[in-house]
Parts: structure tokens; sequence; C-alpha cells
């Protein structure tokens, strides 16, 4: 038995298939990307800045256990002391008899 396949009478412009997405869709999909970035954002941001509070954290907690460790195996008493300057945090590990002396504070005007 032989078939035959009829041909469609529709010429191949009348039969047009999308492929693809519209200018519409597009515009849709960015909208939604930008919207999922600006909810994410402060949170991604309050994730950063709690990331350097507690890597601040552990290394003033680590400078505090070097200070004490040093106490037990020289039986003497350590003293640790922290100042701020030009923005920074400093810290050391320094003998109780040393006398730290206190500089003068510039006012900030």
């Amino acid at each position: 038995m032989i078939r035959l396949r009829q041909r469609s009478s529709k010429s191949s412009c009348e039969q047009t298939q999308s492929a693809g997405f519209t200018l519409i869709e597009g515009l849709i999909v960015v909208a939604i990307i930008g919207l999922m970035a600006a909810i994410a954002a402060p949170s991604f941001f309050g994730f950063l800045q709690q990331r350097k509070i507690n890597t601040a954290r552990d290394m003033l907690y680590q400078a505090l256990r070097v200070t004490q460790t040093d106490a037990m195996q020289q039986r003497h008493d350590r003293r640790f002391s922290i100042r701020e300057r030009n923005g920074q945090v400093e810290w050391a590990n320094h003998p109780e008899s040393l006398v730290v002396q206190k500089t003068p504070e510039t006012p900030i005007n």
C-alpha cells in the first residue's frame, strides 16, 4: 500500500512559529532579576558587615588568649592594652611592670 502525504496549501509565510522570546518577555525577565537583586543586596551587605565584625572579634579573642598563655608560661602578670589611632585599632601584649604613657589627645575640630 502506498500512502501519499498531502501538502499543506498554506504558504511558508503564513506558517510562522515563534522560536525565541519577545521584547516584552525579555523586559519582564530583566525586571524580575532587578527586583530580586534589590531585595537581596541589603541582606548581602549586612552579611559582609557581620563578617567583618566577627573577624575583628576573633582576632581580639586570639590576642587575649596569647596574653593569657604568655602570663602562664612566664609566671608573671601580663597586660593587654588596646587603643585607637587614626581610625585603626591597635593592641599590645606587654609586661605588667611596663608603664604606658598617655599621649596628649588632639581635639577634633
